[in-house]
């Protein structure tokens, strides 16, 4: 599993509407009480889509695994998320 670094100067966030990104932060934010009953699906730049496991997000953690679960990526939080580019689908 890789670990995204938060500090890259390229991102893609700005293509995504402030709704859009505060969705996000409110969907993990509420996600990880440990009660979310679906994976969490996601999108970046209309390309790439992902999801975050129910289980990750009750362990607190924000792993994006593509389609097929063979690529992961953790965040350290829905803002490293976000300036990477994923937002909720």
């Amino acid at each position: 599993m890789s670990v995204a670094n938060n500090r890259q100067s390229a991102t893609i966030s700005d293509s995504w509407s402030e709704e859009l990104k505060a969705v996000t932060r409110a969907i993990i934010r509420s996600s990880s009480d440990g009660t979310a009953p679906n994976d969490l699906l996601l999108k970046k730049d209309g390309q790439a889509f992902g999801l975050i496991r129910s289980a990750d997000l009750a362990s607190g953690l924000i792993v994006v695994r593509s389609p097929d679960g063979e690529l992961q990526t953790a965040y350290a939080d829905s803002e490293g998320l976000i300036h990477a580019g994923w937002v909720v689908d």
